[in-house]
Order: C-alpha cells, then sequence, then structure tokens
C-alpha cells in the first residue's frame, strides 16, 4: 500500500501534466514584434502559408506555426487570463499568398488582442501590458557622447565651474533626446538621471524602452563622426598637442584641477608620430589635434581630446591625416595591446557656438 500511494500520485501529476494546453515558443510585441534579438531575420522572415479553410481556435492555429517552423512558441497563460484572452479565440488563417512569418505572427496578433515577443530563443504569445516588458532600472555609459572618451579619467568637475556647466548641458542635451525620441508619453512612470563620477545615465523603463535606448544610442555613436574626405597623398605637417600626468596621483592646482605636462610634435600626413613621454609606472594622457599647415588653427579649443591610461613601457602612437579642404584632421592614437581610437578634429566644429 506504502508503494501503491507514491506510484497512484505521480501517475495523477502525469495526467495533469499532459492536460495542459500545448506550449508553444519565441516572440515579438504588440501588435507585432519589439524584443527581436534572439531568433535569425531568416527564420522571422521565412515564407508561411495560411492555408486553413475556415475559422479556427487561435491554439490550432499556433501548433501549426510551431510544427511548420519548428520554433518553439511560449503561450503565456497567466498573462492572457489576465486580458480575457484564450487559446480557443477564433482567428482567420487562409491568405491567398505567403507572408514572413513575422507578419504572421503581426496578424493573429491583431485579431486576438495578444502579442509576441522573441527573447531567449523563444517566441512568446502573452497580452500587450506584458509584451512592453519589467520595469527595470539600467546604466549607460555616455562618457564618449559628452566628449571624455574614458570614465575613468578624473573628469568631475567642479560645481560651478564652466566646465561643471558644460557637462550639465551636454547631459541634458542626451536626456531631451532620448525622452522625446523613446516613447514619450511612458516618462511620467519613467525616469532618467545623469550620474557623474562615471559619466552615465541611469534610466528606469520597461524592457521594450531599453531596447530602443540602447539602438538610439548606438545610432548616435555611428553618425556623431562628420563625414569627410581624407587626402592621404599631400604632405601636410599635422600638430599634436600631448598631455601627460600620473595616474596614480596626478598633480593638481588649488581648485583640484589636474595639471598636466604638455609636449608638442607633429608628423607629415600620414605618417606616425611616437612622442616621449617619460617614465612614469603608469600615466594619464590626452591627446589634441593642434593644428596642421595649412589647415585651420586652433583645432584644440574646439574639439574633445582622446584619453589613455597608459602601463609602463607602452610606446604611444599617433598618426593624422588631413582632410581634403584642410579643415579638418583624422587621427589615431594607440598603443601596443590595446585597440586604437579615432577622432577627427573639425576647425568649425563648434562654429557660432562659444568656443573652449
Amino acid at each position: 500500500m506504502r508503494l501503491l500511494l507514491p506510484l497512484l500520485l505521480f501517475a495523477v501529476l502525469t495526467v495533469c501534466v499532459a492536460a495542459q494546453e500545448p506550449v508553444p515558443q519565441s516572440g515579438n510585441t504588440v501588435p507585432g514584434s519589439l524584443l527581436e534579438n534572439t531568433i535569425p531575420d531568416s527564420q522571422l522572415d521565412a515564407p508561411f502559408a495560411c492555408d486553413f479553410n475556415a475559422e479556427i481556435p487561435l491554439g490550432e492555429a499556433l501548433q501549426h506555426v510551431h510544427k511548420t517552423t519548428t520554433i518553439e512558441l511560449f503561450i503565456d497563460h497567466p498573462a492572457l487570463r489576465e486580458a480575457d484572452i484564450t487559446m480557443k479565440t477564433p482567428v482567420k488563417f487562409r491568405l491567398p499568398f505567403l507572408l514572413p512569418l513575422r507578419d504572421v505572427l503581426d496578424y493573429l496578433a491583431k485579431q486576438t488582442g495578444t502579442a509576441w515577443t522573441v527573447k531567449e530563443g523563444m517566441i512568446t504569445i502573452t497580452s500587450p501590458e506584458k509584451a512592453k516588458g519589467e520595469w527595470l532600472s539600467k546604466a549607460y555609459y555616455v562618457g564618449d557622447l559628452l566628449g571624455v572618451p574614458l570614465a575613468t579619467v578624473p573628469v568631475v568637475p567642479i560645481a560651478g565651474s564652466p566646465e561643471a556647466e558644460r557637462l550639465r548641458e551636454r547631459f541634458t542635451g542626451i536626456i531631451d533626446y532620448i525622452q522625446t525620441m523613446v516613447a514619450p508619453e511612458s516618462w511620467e512612470n519613467g525616469a532618467i538621471s545623469e550620474y557623474y563620477p562615471n559619466l552615465s545615465l541611469v534610466v528606469r523603463q520597461r524592457e521594450e524602452q531599453h531596447e530602443e535606448i540602447a539602438g538610439l544610442l548606438q545610432r548616435i555613436r555611428k553618425f556623431k563622426e562628420i563625414q569627410v574626405m581624407f587626402d592621404a597623398e599631400a604632405p601636410v605637417q599635422i600638430g599634436y598637442i600631448v598631455e601627460t600626468a600620473p595616474f596614480d596621483s596626478p598633480p593638481k592646482d588649488e581648485h583640484g584641477v589636474v595639471q598636466w605636462t604638455r609636449l608638442e610634435c607633429r608628423s607629415s600626413n600620414g605618417q606616425s608620430v611616437k612622442p616621449n613621454l617619460g617614465s612614469d609606472k603608469k600615466l594619464l594622457v590626452r591627446v589634441q589635434a593642434d593644428s596642421a599647415t595649412p589647415v585651420a588653427p586652433e583645432l584644440a579649443k574646439q574639439n574633445d581630446p582622446l584619453y589613455f591610461i597608459m602601463p609602463a613601457g607602452k610606446q604611444l602612437e599617433l598618426q593624422g591625416v588631413a582632410s581634403s579642404d584642410k579643415q579638418s584632421i583624422r587621427v589615431q592614437a594607440s598603443f601596443e595591446g590595446f585597440e586604437p581610437q579615432t577622432r577627427t578634429f573639425h576647425a568649425k566644429a563648434f562654429e557660432g557656438t562659444t568656443k573652449r
């Protein structure tokens, strides 16, 4: 009898599990796709035939999708129940032409008031509200968009100083742009704030909006540099300002501003130059294109520098090319073992604004 009871309980549980509605898996969101991040586009764009003669239950349509595509589907039953949606909801599933799978899922979603999302290699069928995702807080580094490439550089300026005001204005500009471009109505409940110590934005938003913000920042970075035609043949002399300070204990003035040791060097257009940086065990280095002959002078006062933290024994190498119109310099700065950084310095980049 003692053995029979566990066996009986196991049998009952097995029957209950088998009786559950079929579980498809994968996803996109209302009415279509919001988070297409783990299923290849080739699968979501594959042709699909809707060839049922009559209306069929949503569950049957989804099972057909699953069997035809082999993509896993997951049905978020609790979320659908909250939205009064069941797998028995009838849907039209016949069209005289092929459609991409993503459009078929949109077609079903629009008929039933559901949504689909792609996460973790599955398509999840859920409610529109749940598809927007949970509220999350994430930090986004924007130091490069603020003109400060490394978060480790001690750049936090003194409150009230001109540098602090410029940094605040740049933060504000990025925040305003994000809130304008990404679901403006959602910021009543969402939040975004500056975090100066590591030059980041801390954002509280839904998963869907976080995806949009990440994409938006990526596009800003992609097009941040002004597209310029460069002439690598013309033998133009390019000037550089290279400034160094000991990384562990940089000397500062009475206002706490780092005191840099300044070096100047020049190279022919396209030729590299290796300035002598000294022998400190670890250096903080910033590099600026100063001018080129006959490129417009004082580039260094109008553009943001490149920053490096240089370990002992490494040699900084600079290579610059002047633009065809002699108004810009593209500089590549690198040292052994690290990815090179590239910056374009423009003579007219800040024309019409207050120059630093």
